[in-house]
């Protein structure tokens, strides 16, 4: 599983969203477009989480069992390295 940046939701991978709502930080978690057509009909978005780690610890978890990349929009800048080394575009596209 890759865990990296994204400015947009991704619809290969689990995607979650870090805000603000009011003063609490949250974080709303969809699934992938493929998962979500198997499973329910339309898209599946979570409820906000009340702590923004309780979304990234749902999402990992759907992300490994789903097996796809975990990629996390974050405008507010709440991300923490607590959470994990997140990749961004130029990570990902360097030679190796």
């Amino acid at each position: 599983m890759v865990l990296r940046e994204a400015r947009v939701r991704d619809p290969d991978a689990v995607t979650v969203t870090l805000t603000y709502l009011g003063s609490d930080e949250v974080g709303f978690v969809e699934l992938p477009d493929r998962y979500v057509a198997r499973e329910v009909d339309g898209h599946l978005v979570s409820g906000t989480a009340p702590l923004a780690p309780d979304a990234i610890s749902f999402a990992k978890a759907e992300a490994a069992r789903i097996g796809c990349d975990l990629a996390i929009i974050d405008p507010d800048g709440l991300w923490t390295s607590a959470w994990g080394a997140l990749e961004t575009a130029s990570d990902l596209h360097e030679p190796a």
